[in-house]
């Protein structure tokens, strides 16, 4: 595919890291769809660069070039705005960190093997709650969440929504609430129906409201949040795809928000008793000009003061560790070792290689940085971030056209593209 480029700093500098990730994303035998790379320094936007098509692979290609203000789905980055979304809601007492969940979500949710020990917004917000995704994680606009928690529902599946007791030798795993860190979707899900239940507004519209549109984010969860404007630039994330199976001499297939999606939300869904078809796990669609504002409003006290969401007390709680992995007791696990430190939202990398693999930024180690990834239907991205420096960085590929479980890194546990864009990034613009 012929590359097109947008690469911008204030003083014209760093063409070398434009030519080096275009590199990375022409690459002949797994270029990407596109790809967004943002870095933000002393506060203020550094960089730029957007690279590929919005419609890759077709006869208008070159006419439809990905920008800086695309949406694209951007998965699991969509988390850390819905423990924002919750810290507003402690601010104005509607949601304390470590009550029952249950009190406010309208039925009881306990872990079956253990009755008595609640189930808190703060386990759920760093993944240590014992709930579990099962083949699924969200329900129709017209079913219940508690269906997911319930023996006498077709989504019950088996209790396959809680954590199982421990049967991995050597693995210190309990399915105590609090105790055990494993990455769950669905508990974004309880997280989303929980901010309906106690604001009595819908998800998307609450979150944009409350927290996007100060931050000066124009994308939203789901269409529905959407501008027309903004719909109008929404792009889909794409596979190159051959017979099934990812193939460089494939064609790229579309593979969510294609053809438009449906704008609208059913008239009869109740608030409140099931937000997981707002997808608050994953359902944000935004441009990396975006995330470039979120980083901004984290790293800087002046935009944050600007926009009255939460005391800089808050977003304190949102970024220290709730959870750290302990590789002796296995407390936890650690996705190919990527996931070791967890906040509200958020996770912090450690720098650290061992058996459990890497989440290093650099070949010999790289900076400790706040953030979050995201990978769904073809979409890969990051946001990183020092919270007390002033910086942070921030990428978005919209498909890849081999297969990012198989092309990994060299030093880290990364796919080898967000390898690459890290340390193509901090060898640019240090922190």
């Amino acid at each position: 595919m012929k590359p097109f480029r947008s690469i911008g700093s204030p003083d014209g500098s760093n063409s070398s890291l434009g030519r080096r990730l275009e590199r990375i994303a022409s690459r002949p035998d797994a270029e990407l769809a596109n790809c967004a790379v943002g870095v933000v320094r002393d506060a203020k936007v550094a960089f730029t660069f957007v690279y590929g098509s919005c419609t890759p692979g077709t006869a208008r290609a070159a006419d439809r070039p990905y920008r800086l203000d695309s949406l694209i789905r951007v998965a699991s980055l969509s988390k850390p705005f819905v423990a924002i979304a919750v810290l507003t809601l402690c601010e104005r007492g509607l949601v304390d960190l470590d009550a029952d969940v249950s009190d406010l979500l309208g039925f009881r949710l306990r872990h079956p093997s253990h009755p008595d020990v609640a189930i808190t917004p703060r386990m759920l917000l760093c993944h240590t709650s014992s709930l579990r995704d099962g083949d699924r994680y969200s329900l129709p606009a017209d079913r219940a969440i508690r269906e997911f928690f319930d023996p006498r529902s077709e989504h019950w599946d088996r209790g396959a929504h809680f954590a199982p007791p421990c049967t991995e030798p050597g693995r210190e795993w309990s399915n105590r609430p609090g105790e055990y860190f494993r990455y769950c979707n669905l508990g974004y899900g309880v997280l989303g129906t929980l901010i309906e239940s106690a604001t009595g507004v819908r998800f998307d519209r609450y979150v944009a409201d409350a927290v996007l549109r100060p931050i000066g984010i124009e994308g939203g969860f789901g269409p529905a949040a959407l501008s027309t404007d903004a719909l109008a630039r929404l792009v889909p994330p794409y596979r190159k795809i051959r017979e099934g199976r990812y193939a460089p001499d494939g064609e790229w297939v579309a593979q969510t928000d294609h053809p438009a999606p449906d704008h609208s939300v059913p008239d009869e869904y109740a608030v409140g008793t099931n937000a997981t078809f707002l997808s608050p796990q994953g359902g944000l669609r935004a441009s990396i000009g975006d995330l470039l504002a979120f980083i901004r409003f984290m790293v800087d006290p002046a935009r944050r003061r600007q926009a009255k969401i939460v005391s800089d007390a808050r977003l304190t709680e949102m970024l220290r560790p709730h959870w750290t992995y302990d590789h002796e007791r296995k407390n936890g696990t650690p996705y190919d070792g990527v996931t070791r430190v967890a906040g509200l939202g958020l996770f912090r990398t450690t720098a650290t290689a061992d058996s459990e693999g890497s989440d290093r930024l650099l070949p010999d180690g790289g900076p400790l940085l706040w953030g979050h990834h995201g990978d769904a239907y073809g979409f890969r991205g990051g946001v990183l971030f020092d919270p007390d420096g002033g910086y942070g960085f921030c990428y978005t590929t919209g498909g890849t056209a081999a297969d990012p479980q198989r092309l990994r890194g060299n030093f880290s546990s990364y796919s080898y593209w967000e390898e690459a864009i890290h340390e193509a990034v901090l060898t640019a613009y240090p922190p």
